[in-house]
């Protein structure tokens, strides 16, 4: 049977596209949908984790949480972490997922080891581009992270296989 296809959008907090890819839909059970898809940039190594095009993200929205979790796979099945964008709560279309990015991110290594990252981007921002509202709400969506990955709470944690509980 084949899987409905979904076009994701990543926008800036202006609103404008930044990157787009499609992913094949493996759940959509509101306030959650979740795709496969593979990365469709060019290798690179952003120094915590390798990129290749081969990789498989199993992608978890939410349209009540601010953020999203990628969980990365490499070609052999192999973990090799979960990178968590810190964006506004994804707005659903029928075959679309959009989301704001609000560039704070978190990646998880599959040890449960937690990074911060772009955390020096983010705080330039804060002030000039983000309202305190949005800012604070970033900003507890990565405790709220940090949080679910020291717990292992699904999609973290020993169950990888990607499916749902």
């Amino acid at each position: 049977m084949e899987r409905e296809s979904i076009l994701v959008r990543k926008l800036n907090y202006e609103g404008r596209e930044t990157w787009h890819w499609n992913g094949e839909l493996v759940q959509r059970r509101d306030p959650v949908m979740v795709i496969d898809a593979i990365f469709n940039g060019k290798p690179r190594d952003l120094g915590y984790m390798k990129l290749e095009t081969t990789d498989l993200f199993h992608e978890f929205y939410y349209s009540d949480r601010w953020f999203n979790i990628f969980q990365v796979f490499s070609s052999d099945g192999a973990l090799k972490g979960w990178y968590c964008n810190i964006c506004k709560p994804a707005l659903f279309l029928d075959n679309q997922i959009d989301f704001v990015d609000m560039v704070l991110d978190v990646f998880v290594y599959p040890d449960g080891r937690p990074l911060v990252l772009d955390e020096d981007e983010f705080d330039q921002n804060r002030e000039s581009l983000y309202s305190p509202e949005d800012a604070q709400k970033a900003r507890d969506a990565v405790d709220a992270l940090l949080l679910m990955a020291e717990r292992a709470e699904y999609p973290f944690g020993p169950d990888t296989t990607g499916t749902s509980r």
